[in-house]
């Protein structure tokens, strides 16, 4: 884990790269961490993933998203369920 500081603060994780992939906004998607540019909600993308859709169906299915969007949100996910999340940029 990177430390941010002299107090050995954990840095914020980026979620996946292009900087910015997580977002939330007021009034898209609720105010839920969607992907930057979609209104592809967080927890929509790990639901399907959850539900047992594959890899190659997803990116089939939904051009508009690339893998590294799908492992950006199961990262997020990740980090929800254990508490280490951050508020993504606006």
């Amino acid at each position: 884990m990177i430390m941010s500081n002299q107090f050995n603060e954990p840095k914020a994780p980026e979620y996946g790269s292009p900087k910015d992939r997580i977002v939330r906004t007021p009034g898209i998607c609720g105010g839920r961490p969607r992907i930057n540019g979609t209104r592809w909600a967080i927890d929509v993308m790990v639901k399907m993933i959850a539900g047992g859709e594959s890899k190659e169906y997803l990116l089939k299915e939904f051009p508009e998203l690339t893998w590294e969007d799908w492992q950006a949100a199961l990262d997020y996910a990740a980090d929800a369920a254990a508490g280490r999340i951050y508020n993504p940029a606006k």
